[in-house]
């Protein structure tokens, strides 16, 4: 699905609305009009975050803003309109983001929204890349902003330059 939410592409804060409504429904899993913390572990996935449990429980606790254990559709179109993963504004910019997600998750073979250096050695010999260790290192490296040294999806959309 279309992972883009500004007012200007759906004509009104209502027509937005309505399409972050029916993204809001795809994940609500059990139709319970709410998602529950499995539902929204699924959402991010889905959208790209990979959050480890502690990040994804305090993500989820600061938009259930009630406090109910569980994201209301205006808690969720609240985060939706603030989040910055959506503020793609030109649909070339959005169909090389989406290319990006879905080269990302090829890369990540483990699928745990990261890219290690096992992972990219693999890459590269199936790639045919003919590095040397001390070229793939110095490779991951200069993808590696944070220094953890893995290689999350942000920073492989900004090495890219294909984010928002």
């Amino acid at each position: 699905f279309e992972m883009i939410a500004n007012t200007s592409t759906y004509g009104s804060e209502a027509g937005l609305r309505s399409y972050v409504k029916s993204v809001f429904v795809q994940f609500d899993a059990d139709n319970s009009n709410s998602i529950e913390p499995n539902e929204f572990r699924n959402l991010c996935i889905e959208l790209g975050y990979n959050f480890n449990a502690a990040e994804l429980g305090t993500i989820f606790s600061i938009i259930d803003t009630d406090h109910s254990g569980t994201i209301e559709f205006d808690e969720f179109f609240e985060w939706w309109k603030q989040s910055d993963r959506f503020r793609l504004h030109d649909a070339r910019k959005l169909q090389l983001y989406r290319a990006a997600l879905s080269q990302f998750r090829q890369y990540d073979l483990d699928g745990n929204g990261k890219i290690s250096m096992d992972e990219y050695r693999t890459i590269a010999k199936q790639s045919g890349w003919n590095k040397t260790e001390k070229e793939l290192q110095a490779m991951v490296q200069k993808l590696d902003t944070d220094g953890d040294g893995e290689i999350s999806f942000d920073e492989y959309v900004a090495w890219l330059n294909w984010g928002p």
